[in-house]
This record gives structure tokens, sequence and C-alpha cells, in this order.
């Protein structure tokens, strides 16, 4: 007897229970991506885990969860980095006019690097999670929205409702199959995100229950992105320190209020945005030929190694993930009516 799951392996065309009639978090929902959506649910956990999230905590709630000490990092992280930067800039005020120079310049690169260290972190695992959504269809970004029901603190207390920001495929083995189906419903197809996968994997029609069939396919994929994307984006937030580390930044970059840029407000940012741009420029030439001095061969010779080990290692990620991902299972396109089948 063959054993189906009666919420997510029912055939097309017929009769299912809605796709959250059993997912405890009923109102949680994929949202709809949109301009700076990380960013802002960054900023979203950062207010939040100094407005809450820390005094939940500190006072041992039975609400602060997994979701609110995770988030809390944000905080460290924001907190250390800008210690670094004001730290390096604050020693060029007590500085003579030759060492106040100096520090100026250490003080814009640990800024710079600071920032691209971020930004290239970012950026790497980004690069490498549209390349395996072009070949899978799995988009390992997609976020969605939790609506959680706290517990009530204490005799009389409230009963209140927050919400937490996700990602579909963040774990492999609790991704938000709900959500997909339920998503899917409200586009008129319930299979509607797996129909995507199972076209890449070379599927002509639509199959009967393509979520059971990509199943497994979806959990190697989790795997293997998250195993090649932790190095990846190391790598890549090296680069961005070296990048950001570079003499360019410390002697091209000039700061908003410079002089040469004028008073007007327009010409001000156009000029600015433009020394920004020929310091990332002279930096990375600088990163690439190694600058000068007597060992400038040496750093170019790393400099390049950093670009290709960084490049490298997002393609590597990317054709581990699709190596086995278009190789069919053995399985049949639609269920047997001649088999008994158990609900569960």
């Amino acid at each position: 007897m063959v054993t189906i799951n009666y919420n997510t392996a029912m055939p097309r065309g017929t009769y299912h229970l809605p796709a959250d009639a059993s997912c405890s978090h009923a109102e949680s929902h994929i949202i709809k991506k949109a301009p700076f959506m990380d960013q802002k649910v960054a900023a979203h956990k950062f207010t939040k885990s100094i407005t809450e999230y820390a005094p939940r905590g500190m006072k041992g709630s039975k609400n602060a969860n997994f979701y609110e000490f995770l988030s809390l990092g944000t905080v460290a992280t924001v907190v250390g980095s800008g210690m670094l930067i004001a730290l390096s800039n604050a020693a060029k005020k007590t500085a003579g006019t030759q060492s106040k120079e100096a520090w100026s310049a250490a003080g814009k690169k640990m800024a710079a690097g600071v920032l691209l260290y971020a930004a290239g972190k970012y950026a790497g695992e980004k690069v490498a999670n549209k390349l395996i959504k072009g070949s899978t269809a799995i988009d390992l970004d997609m976020p969605c929205k939790s609506y959680v029901t706290q517990l009530r603190e204490g005799p009389g207390g409230e009963e209140k409702v927050k919400s937490e920001f996700h990602k579909v495929f963040a774990s492999r083995d609790w991704y938000r199959q709900d959500l997909l189906l339920k998503d899917g419903d409200k586009r008129g197809d319930r299979f509607y995100h797996y129909d995507k996968m199972t076209k890449k994997v070379g599927y002509k029609e639509k199959m009967n229950a393509p979520d059971q069939l990509m199943h497994d396919k979806i959990q190697e994929t989790i795997s293997r992105a998250q195993a090649g994307t932790y190095i990846s984006k190391y790598l890549w937030a090296a680069l961005g320190v070296a990048l950001g580390t570079r003499e360019s930044f410390g002697k091209t970059l000039k700061p908003f209020k410079e002089a040469s840029f004028g008073t007007n407000a327009v010409d001000k940012v156009a000029k600015f945005a433009g020394n920004i741009k020929d310091t990332f420029k002279n930096a990375a030439k600088e990163l690439v030929n190694g600058g000068t001095g007597s060992n400038a061969k040496a750093k170019g010779v790393v400099g390049k190694g950093l670009i290709i080990a960084a490049a490298v290692s997002t393609l590597i990620t990317w054709a581990n993930v699709t190596t086995n991902f278009k190789k069919k299972p053995k399985v049949k396109s639609e269920i047997d009516v001649k088999k008994g089948y158990e609900v569960v």
C-alpha cells in the first residue's frame, strides 16, 4: 500500500484541503519581492531587537524565541562596525598635522573595508542564489512573513501576535511547503511553484503530484547551496575588505563637504558620486596591479588570486547544486488507480 499526504499530494483536478489547513501559522504568507526589501527587513530586525527582543530576553520572557536571539546579532554587528570606524576616525582629532592625514586615510580605509565586507558577503550569496534559481526555479531568497501568537505573560495578560520574517527555503528539513501550495492556490494553480521546478528538470507535461516528486531535489538543493554559499560569501567579503583597504580609499576618497565640490546641491552630489566612482576604479586597479612599492608584484598576485577565488567559488557552488538536478527521479507521473491509498 502506498501512503500519500492528503494535503499536498492529491492529483490535479481533485478536491483538496486548503493549503493552510494543517499549518500552525495560518496567516503566514510568501512576500512579493520589492526594491530594498532585504534592507527593510534588516532595519525591522534591528529596531525590534533594541525595543522588544533584548528587553524581553533580559526579563526571561517565555516568548523570547530563537528568531529573536538570532536577530540580536544585527545589533552587535552594527555597533561593532560603527565602533571600528569611529575609533579610527577619532584618533585624527588629537593627532598632529602629519599624523592627522595618516589617521584620516586609515579611517577612510577602515570605513570602506567594513562597508565593503558587508556588501561583498551580501552580493556573494545573492549572485549564487540567482544562478541557482535560473537553473532550478528554486528561489532560495524567497521571503515569507509569519505571524506568531505569543503566550500570555502572567495572569490577565493579553494574547499578542507578532510578525517574523523568514525565507521559504531556509531549512532543509522544514522548508515551507505549506506556503508554496498556499501561494499557488492564490494564483489559481496549487502547484504553480513546483511546476516551474519540474519544467527545469525536463518534464514537459504537468505532473500530478510535483511537490512529492521534487521534495528530495529541493532538500538536496538547499543542502548543497548552503554549504557552497557559506564558503563563497566569505571569499567575496574578503575581496570587499581587500578592495576597501587600498590606498586609493585613503587618498582619493573625499568627504561630501569637500570645498572643491562646490555649494550647488545638484553639482555637489554629482561630483561626490564621481569621486566615489573614481576611487573604486583606482582601488580595483591597485588590487589587481599591486599598487606601488617593492612588493607590488606579490600584492598583485594575491589580489588577482582573491578575485579568481571568489568568482570560481560562486561557479562551483552553482555547478555543485545543478549537477544532478536534471536527473529525473524514477517514479510514475500518475497515481496508479489500481493501488490502494491511505490518506494521512
